[in-house]
């Protein structure tokens, strides 16, 4: 799959002028290891660095605090994961980090 549009079709069924916040910040996380990173893959880099385009999202002001807060909540309910659950302090990141 090569593009925002075809990612955006393939992983949520939508065109990439209908992504939500969540969903944009998921399909960009999962560069540069698409095939590793799928929203289907359980990846927990995935997940971390979905929050973390989220809150940048939020500090540099293009979506607000309650449009970050609903993204939050959307990233981990695509990826599988109850609200607020990262994993833990003891997992780290597949790619390091």
């Amino acid at each position: 799959v090569y593009g925002i549009e075809a990612g955006a079709r393939e992983h949520f069924g939508v065109s990439a002028s209908q992504l939500s916040v969540a969903q944009g910040a998921v399909l960009a996380s999962m560069l540069p290891s698409p095939r590793k990173r799928s929203p289907r893959s359980g990846s927990r880099a995935l997940l971390k660095h979905s929050h973390r385009l989220v809150d940048a999202l939020k500090i540099y002001r293009r979506i607000s605090a309650a449009q970050a807060e609903e993204a939050h909540a959307e990233v981990d309910r695509l990826l599988g994961r109850a609200s607020g659950d990262t994993g833990g302090a003891d997992d780290a990141d597949e790619d390091g980090r």
